[in-house]
């Protein structure tokens, strides 16, 4: 994930934690459009571990747990996302 991709996560998560459930709702958008576009450039990125991350991050947000969301990004999520837009790994 590039600074850009992680200073949208680490924004969202903030929002989240403060309770600004606008401001997160719009960064947390703004961060799906940017995995999913990864996931399109590499598709062998989305993997078990990913998906299960993913169903449990939104999962969080159907229960309207935003500090359970905030977590999963920050400390699931975000570490396993690619550290630049050249280095796809998982």
């Amino acid at each position: 994930m590039n600074s850009n991709h992680q200073q949208l996560l680490n924004d969202c998560v903030i929002a989240l934690r403060t309770g600004q459930q606008g401001a997160a709702s719009y960064k947390l958008e703004e961060l799906i459009k940017q995995i999913e576009s990864q996931l399109q450039e590499h598709p062998d990125l989305l993997n078990k571990q990913l998906a299960q991350l993913l169903a449990s991050a939104f999962a969080c947000l159907g229960r309207n747990d935003f500090i359970g969301l905030a977590d999963i990004l920050e400390f699931e999520i975000s570490p396993i996302l690619p550290s630049s837009d050249n280095d796809p790994e998982l």
